[in-house]
């Protein structure tokens, strides 16, 4: 997929390509449009990285009772 800018209005918020992909991929991550994985993927960092980036804005982790049980079933069935 490739979104043109103007160069005029990048500049005038200094916006470079890489700070555009972030702030989508946080922005399509906040809003609950895209998982972790995938809003790394689109801002170009790793999950940690990327995980780091959230903590920096106070974008909470979308992690539910849901999460926490499939989470509890994968290491229950690691230690069978």
């Amino acid at each position: 997929m490739v979104i043109e800018v103007p160069d005029k209005a990048a500049e005038g918020i200094g916006l470079s390509p890489e700070l555009a992909r972030l702030e989508m991929a946080l922005g399509l991550f906040r809003d609950e449009k895209a998982t972790l994985e995938q809003a790394a993927k689109v801002s170009g960092l790793s999950i940690p990285l990327f995980m780091k980036e959230l903590g920096k804005r106070q974008i909470t982790l979308h992690y539910d009772v849901q999460d926490f049980e499939k989470d509890l079933a994968v290491l229950e069935n690691r230690i069978r």
